[in-house]
C-alpha cells in the first residue's frame, strides 16, 4: 500500500540547506492537469524543494504559486528512478539579457515510495558535499 506525503512548509525565515546539482539534472513540468511539458535543467535541490531554470534568453513557463506536476530526473543520471511529486512554485526570477530564468519550486505532495528515494538521494547527495567542500568559514563579528 502506497501513502501520500504533504510537506509541510518551514518555519518563516528558516531556508532548508541547498545542493549544488550543476544542471545535470532534467525535470520535466506541467502545470496540472494540462499535457504541454517543459524540461528544465535543476540548479540545486534541498529536502523541501528545488530551483530549476530554462536557459538563457527563455521566460520562465509558470507563474508564482502555480501548481505543477513535476518529474524529476526522467533520465535516472542521479535518482535510482524519476521522482514525480506535486510542486508549487514559490519564487522565480525572469530573464534578464544573458541572464537564465529560473524559479523556486516547493514540494508539496509526494508519494510515499517516491519520498523514499528522493530523502535516500538527498541524503546521499548531502554527504557527498560535506566531503568534498571544505567546511564554510566561520565569521567572527568585532567585539
Amino acid at each position: 500500500m502506497s501513502f501520500t506525503r504533504m510537506f509541510r512548509p518551514l518555519q518563516p525565515g528558516v531556508r532548508a540547506r541547498r545542493i549544488d546539482v550543476g544542471e545535470r539534472v532534467s525535470v520535466e513540468t506541467k502545470t496540472l492537469g494540462t499535457a504541454m511539458s517543459f524540461v528544465l535543467g535543476m540548479e540545486n535541490l534541498s529536502r523541501s524543494g528545488l530551483l530549476l531554470s530554462k536557459g538563457r534568453n527563455y521566460k520562465v513557463p509558470f507563474q508564482l504559486n502555480t501548481l505543477v506536476e513535476i518529474t524529476v530526473d526522467p533520465e535516472q543520471k542521479v535518482f535510482e528512478r524519476p521522482v514525480n511529486a506535486l510542486a508549487k512554485v514559490v519564487r522565480f526570477g525572469e530573464a534578464s539579457p544573458g541572464q537564465q530564468a529560473s524559479f523556486g519550486l516547493r514540494i508539496i505532495q509526494i508519494d510515499t515510495k517516491d519520498n523514499e528515494i528522493w530523502e535516500k538521494c538527498v541524503a546521499g547527495l548531502e554527504a557527498w558535499q560535506e566531503a568534498v567542500l571544505p567546511p564554510a568559514a566561520e565569521t567572527s563579528e568585532p567585539a
